[in-house]
């Protein structure tokens, strides 16, 4: 049965092409998708809207956003939000005195025990510790 397997890997190519041909990107796509990156960075602190709200927003559509931000940045909109979130807060660990309940607050968290499983899972530490070594390092 050879004749089955390469009808397979053909029609496996052939799907593949067209999903590469759809999730193409235009400079008026990378524009908008640049502009969202970019509204999600000066609003780290609020929620981030719905995604379909987000593409409207921008003048796109939702597939756009999702994959466009993939294929631009290398990850989901989800996983940049939250990445950015916890750069701002080891910052402001590191460099602050801000009591960590409201980091986790400034940074868009709602609560301090799911911002420090966050940090935990991203840095392998607390913040709690990290504001301890960073107070040591400064004596």
């Amino acid at each position: 049965m050879p004749g089955k397997k390469n009808n397979k890997k053909a029609k496996k190519s052939l799907y593949a092409t067209k999903q590469n041909k759809d999730s193409r990107l235009n400079s008026s796509d990378i524009r908008k998708i640049r502009q969202i990156h970019d509204y999600i960075l000066k609003n780290l602190e609020k929620p981030l809207s719905p995604l379909i709200e987000l593409a409207h927003t921008f003048g796109t559509n939702e597939y756009k956003v999702k994959q466009g931000f993939k294929q631009l940045y290398g990850q989901t909109v989800f996983r940049f939000l939250i990445d950015e979130r916890l750069r701002k807060a080891s910052v402001l660990v590191q460099h602050s005195d801000i009591p960590l309940k409201e980091v986790a607050h400034i940074t868009g968290f709602i609560s301090v025990p799911h911002f420090s499983k966050a940090f935990k899972n991203k840095y392998g530490y607390t913040p709690r510790d990290l504001r301890k070594q960073s107070y040591k390092s400064s004596l």
